[in-house]
């Protein structure tokens, strides 16, 4: 992540550090970069996101909040967050 990255962007790059490879944790994931599209997710995954921020964050996501858009990258999460934290 960079300086300028929201403390939700923070929240979700933490997690996914702790959640796959170590060796990404050195350089960091950039909230744009695709994460589906990469290979660096796969659906298990999103359905453990999903669970993570729905507690951390203490919100509801709906069905059809689970889309791949929304969960590419970081950005995209965090957007949804947002989204569904009114702001």
């Amino acid at each position: 992540m960079r300086d300028g990255d929201s403390p939700i962007e923070q929240v979700i790059e933490q997690h996914l550090l702790t959640t796959l490879d170590p060796s990404l944790a050195k350089a960091g994931i950039a909230a744009d970069r695709s994460l589906i599209g990469s290979g660096l997710i796969d659906s298990y995954l999103v359905v453990e996101i999903v669970e993570f921020l729905e507690e951390r964050f203490a919100i509801r996501l709906d069905p059809e909040d689970l889309t791949g858009e929304n969960f590419d990258t970081i950005g995209a999460m965090a957007a949804l967050l947002r989204a569904r934290m009114g702001g």
